[in-house]
């Protein structure tokens, strides 16, 4: 009960630091808590008891889009839009993903982004408003907030965590059949081969969840206390595909999944352009020498996905 009522009382933190009545912010706020605080706000937009003039759902979609990456969390804004209210999410902004610049290093952040509107053509990078500052020559974590409007009013917002440090690579990722497996539940089918430092992946067949289909790679090493960086480079033959990274352990007797990943940051959506997707965390669990590193990809059409470059380093800040 204690959890849960912290969940409650930490509900109008913001992502920006700005909220009550600890003034917590980003990873700190609890993911429970991220996902109340956007639920709340939801209903208090649509909910006829509670604004006289009652927004419409394009309108609340169009408030909780303007305040996200400061006041609410952006994935989970974008689950509630797409799996809740089934409606499309508008994204045109390309390669603001999280990335790691070693320290000294410089830094464009504009660089591999580009944009792609089909209801604008006219939009480009120098329609892009970027929010936050990031000192190569300072170590540590920073947030940029990358935002874009259309001609008709839609907008992207999308925030770029950048880590400044040294990275240690710790483990080399082989590319080796017998070290990787599959996993296929509620019906899902795959297929993948190696090739070189690729991973060639079809999905043949959807399940119910993302879970439905991975793709496993054993014996990674992990240590506690430490921060790591997962990199690799990823594109698909559809516009868009949802993939989730997982790392931790099966409880083989308990049939439980242990992750050792408690952010929302570890859904990626994989376009048909190569990029270099990073996800970064903490591991705050104890020391564990044999985790398994998972990727999620078991919903929705027939589709195939190219999986390389894949690397696990230490984050030294």
């Amino acid at each position: 009960m204690s959890d849960i009522a912290d969940f409650i009382l930490k509900h109008h933190e913001r992502l920006d630091g700005a909220g009550y009545p600890y003034g917590i912010k980003a990873d700190d706020i609890p993911l429970i808590t991220k996902i109340l605080t956007v639920a709340e706000a939801y209903d208090a937009m649509a909910s006829k008891q509670t604004y006289q003039n009652t927004f419409s759902q394009k309108e609340v979609i169009q408030e909780l889009v303007k305040h996200s990456c400061t006041q609410f969390d952006p994935i989970i804004v974008r689950t509630l839009v797409e799996k809740v209210l089934k409606q499309s999410w508008y994204s045109v902004l390309y390669g603001v993903n999280n990335t790691v610049i070693k320290f000294g290093e410089s830094f464009d952040p504009l660089e591999g982004v580009f944009v792609k509107d089909l209801s604008d053509p006219t939009l480009s990078i120098q329609d892009i408003k970027i929010n936050g500052l990031v000192n190569t020559k300072r170590p540590g974590n920073y947030h940029l907030i990358y935002s874009i409007t259309n001609a008709h009013g839609r907008m992207e917002r999308i925030i770029r965590k950048v880590a400044v440090g040294d990275l240690i690579n710790t483990h080399s990722i082989q590319y080796d059949v017998k070290k990787w497996e599959k996993l296929e539940i509620d019906g899902a089918n795959i297929t993948y081969t190696h090739q070189k430092n690729h991973i060639n992946i079809e999905l043949l067949k959807g399940g119910g969840n993302f879970w439905s289909a991975q793709l496993i790679y054993s014996g990674v090493i992990l240590e506690k206390g430490k921060q790591y960086v997962l990199s690799f480079d990823a594109y698909t033959n559809i516009s868009r595909k949802e993939m989730h990274i997982s790392i931790g352990w099966l409880d083989v007797e308990n049939d439980f999944w242990h992750s050792f990943i408690s952010t929302s940051e570890n859904k990626f959506y994989i376009t048909p352009y190569n990029q270099t997707y990073k996800l970064i965390f903490k591991m705050e669990n104890d020391t564990n020498l044999k985790s398994d590193l998972k990727f999620e990809f078991g919903t929705g059409e027939q589709t195939k996905l190219t999986i390389s470059n894949i690397n696990l380093y230490e984050f030294v800040s």
